[in-house]
């Protein structure tokens, strides 16, 4: 049976490459004690396995490239709005502690090679490894075959697949024990934020003395959305920043329960009688951002009151976010908006709504921005010390460049960002293709480097995840933010993993996990692709 599947195999490498994506998807899927999944990087240890079964199987290097691609533009784009403002005031501490941890490990990886004797092809895919980073092992191997190594790339590879699920475990027991720690200690996690249902607010205090309080006042002070507003004299108005309130206004409010109740015992008391049902007049529905002209650009800079609506809330993904009017809106987001019933056509234009024009748009500013990213991996650098210039590849040409069209957003009439389900759908195809790219290529060395190596490949991930997430937390505590939402967050962006952002998450206030942890991401990605690259120099 098996040479039969093999036969089938060799005779089609597409087949192959399917083969290998659908038994990795089915394992994948298989959940580990603590809630924890293999996910796309069970494609991975799939293909591996194919490999070591049938050693002549291999893909075309291009599918790998385009697949590493898809995946590196795609987060780059998507971490490039909060990067360059994380390097600024507090996301700069974050970062600092980071980028000192990364290279800690590089100098002990770097030893390993120069007095361990260690092989730097099997190091680098090591320190991708024990770092779980897909792109700087894409690094690694085009680096290897552009030099035509492909033994080399393999060898970095199988370092890659034996360390890479030592390092998840590693992780999760290490934050086990640390939420264990916090919890001894008296550490109650703050609940996520979820937008509760639409309360009515009677308003029966001024500001000050003879100044009345204003909607703008109010979200900014409370943190909540005003939606629409009943006047003293009767009327029902959809709520603009600038309306003044008197006494005895009702206003229908959304936010966080916590600060739907301080805004009430400020304001007045919640009123008997909910207006949330009082629709005549108005319309409530939920638009997707498909207007190109739109993306970009924060709720304040859409002059909403001119159509007379209001977004009350936004959906980013699986993610609701808090409204204010900085908030900055992307090609498929999802609002829900208040606003007049003669209006409502006119509104939904404006939002676009459309699902075809929003997944048939973008290609153009997408194909443009990795053409550029390509061009700048192919930019020599020059480096001290080294007799070679470093280029950045085609993993890091390709990050930074969408880390910088991510955060510009727009460029006059191109748009750079593109819908988040489209771009997550890209990201995973891409981890697919590498992983199963990767995979079938290495597998014939996996078998020897685990036999000869194996134990200490193992012994050493160990020892650089507990000794850089005990160093990061260590760091944290001497900079006075040892919360361990902040820890979680942190030593999941150095990480630059997934399953311990989630595990993190759950035992922690999640915001500030995921705050945290979207300050560090991108710098780690690029300096674990530019390190993992001088370790093979």
């Amino acid at each position: 049976m098996t040479e039969l599947i093999g036969h089938f195999l060799k005779a089609s490498p597409l087949m192959a490459l399917f083969l290998v994506i659908g038994v990795g998807y089915l394992g994948g899927v298989i959940r580990f004690p603590g809630e924890f999944r293999l996910g796309t990087v069970a494609v991975l240890f799939v293909g591996l396995a194919f490999g070591a079964m049938y050693p002549w199987l291999t893909l075309p290097a291009e599918i790998m490239q385009i697949g590493l691609v898809l995946f590196v533009y795609g987060m780059g784009l998507e971490a490039g709005p909060g990067f360059f403002r994380c390097l600024r005031h507090e996301g700069l501490r974050y970062n600092v502690i980071v980028a000192f941890v990364l290279t800690f490990v590089f100098g002990v990886c770097w030893l390993l090679i120069l007095w361990g004797g260690m092989p730097a092809s099997l190091v680098a895919g090591m320190y991708c490894g024990s770092l779980t980073h897909t792109p700087s092992l894409g690094g690694v191997t085009e680096t290897y075959l552009v030099l035509g190594e492909q033994s080399q790339a393999d060898q970095a590879v199988a370092g890659y697949g034996i360390t890479y699920p030592v390092a998840i475990v590693t992780a999760l027991f290490f934050y086990q024990i640390a939420s264990w720690i916090k919890t001894r200690a008296g550490y109650v996690p703050v609940p996520p934020y979820v937008p509760q249902p639409p309360r009515t607010i009677e308003v029966l205090t001024e500001r000050e003395p003879g100044m009345r309080w204003t909607v703008a006042r109010i979200e900014k002070d409370f943190g909540i959305v005003v939606t629409r507003c009943l006047m003293p004299d009767g009327r029902m108005l959809i709520a603009h920043p600038e309306m003044q309130l008197p006494v005895k206004t009702w206003v229908v409010v959304v936010g966080a329960h916590e600060k739907l109740e301080q805004a009430a015992g400020k304001l007045g008391i919640f009123a008997p009688v909910s207006l949330e049902t009082s629709l005549i007049g108005f319309e409530v529905h939920r638009y997707l951002i498909s207007n190109h002209a739109l993306a970009g650009r924060p709720i304040s800079g859409l002059d909403l009151e001119k159509l007379g609506a209001v977004i009350s809330r936004v959906r980013r993904g699986d993610v609701d976010l808090p409204v204010s009017e900085s908030l900055v809106l992307y090609l498929g987001d999802q609002v829900r908006v208040v606003c007049y019933k003669d209006n409502e056509p006119e509104v939904r234009a404006f939002f676009g709504n459309s699902l075809q024009i929003q997944t048939e748009g973008g290609y153009l500013s997408f194909g443009l921005g990795i053409v550029l990213g390509i061009l700048l991996g192919l930019v020599p650098f020059p480096v001290p010390g080294l007799s070679t210039p470093v280029r950045m590849g085609l993993a890091g040409g390709v990050l930074l460049v969408g880390l910088v069209l991510g955060a510009l957003g727009r460029t006059g009439g191109i748009v750079w960002q593109i819908p988040p389900t489209v771009n997550l759908t890209l990201r995973q195809l891409g981890l697919l293709l590498f992983f199963a790219g990767v995979g079938l290529g290495a597998g014939r060395t996996i078998v020897p480097t685990l036999q000869a190596q194996g134990p200490m490949l193992i012994f050493l991930a160990v020892v650089l995840c507990v000794g850089g997430y005990a160093l990061i937390w260590g760091l944290l505590i001497l900079c006075r933010e040892g919360d361990l939402s902040r820890f979680f967050g942190t030593a999941s962006g150095y990480q630059t993993q997934p399953a311990t952002l989630e595990f993190g998450s759950a035992r922690a206030d999640r915001s500030a996990v995921v705050q945290a942890y979207a300050m560090v991401f991108p710098l780690a990605s690029i300096l674990k692709i530019v390190l993992s690259g001088l370790l093979i120099r």
